[in-house]
């Protein structure tokens, strides 16, 4: 990573500071982002759906979670070229894929690690820092001091408003029911257990992909952002940065 080139501000920042970086990144990208989703990761998507879904609908939100890893090295590989000013074309992800599937630690990202709290904390060292595998561990264990309660903290509340967006979303649904059901609690639960109906199943998917496309990006960028933001106070990334741009102004004189 050429330090010189950043969009961001480089200072040492606290871990909510660096939460905020993260959205912050998000919002500012957030059109490539989505047509990232829309060209890579929602086709995985619908052909887990298609081939999935004819047996039970819940076989495809389970398949997709489990695959939040895969989805994850793909955004993070985004963050990480467009921060340091190299926006990436979509044939470039393409021919990167390979990489990410199998020299990034997924299959123990998908087995061992893949209830880890700190997985967005950890998946830039993985991704991102050429070591060996042997070296990988240890490299977590250090930049993780001082910073596992909070890689724990974004895990869980990223879960938590995940589902509370899909909830909200199946709140719509209780809106837009006619009065006899709203006014009965029971005929609104029974709609959404063992319900025969194929729309309603669909629906539901669509809310939970929905509110992981919208979470999961955030989640990874700011993972992304307190990995940074330790590097940065570890290595004093903004002491070198400030003695680059001396030197640069000197060379112009």
């Amino acid at each position: 990573m050429q330090i010189d080139r950043i969009q961001a501000v480089v200072r040492p920042r606290n871990a909510w500071e660096s939460i905020d970086l993260g959205i912050s990144m998000v919002r500012y990208w957030w059109k490539p982002l989505s047509i990232i989703w829309l060209t890579f990761i929602i086709p995985i998507i619908l052909a887990i759906t298609l081939i999935t879904g004819i047996y039970d609908m819940n076989y495809p939100f389970l398949i997709i979670w489990w695959l939040k890893p895969l989805f994850d090295r793909i955004i993070l590989h985004f963050l990480s070229r467009a921060l340091f000013g190299e926006l990436p074309r979509l044939s470039d992800i393409f021919t990167t894929l390979p990489t990410l599937i199998f020299k990034t630690r997924l299959i123990l990202g998908l087995t061992l690690e893949r209830f880890s709290l700190t997985r967005s904390f950890s998946l830039p060292i993985y991704q991102l820092e050429d070591l060996k595998f042997s070296m990988q561990g240890k490299r977590v264990q250090i930049l993780l001091k001082g910073n596992i309660n909070i890689a724990q903290y974004l895990t869980i509340s990223c879960f938590v408003f995940q589902w509370l967006i899909y909830f909200s979303l199946l709140g719509i649904i209780y809106l837009l029911l006619p009065e006899s059901y709203q006014a009965n609690l029971d005929n609104w639960l029974s709609i959404f257990q063992n319900n025969p109906i194929w729309w309603l199943d669909i629906g539901k998917l669509f809310f939970e992909i929905l509110a992981m496309i919208l979470i999961e990006s955030i989640y990874v960028a700011a993972g992304f952002a307190l990995y940074l933001n330790q590097r940065t106070h570890l290595e004093s990334w903004d002491i070198e940065l400030t003695f680059h741009q001396l030197a640069q102004r000197l060379l112009s004189k």
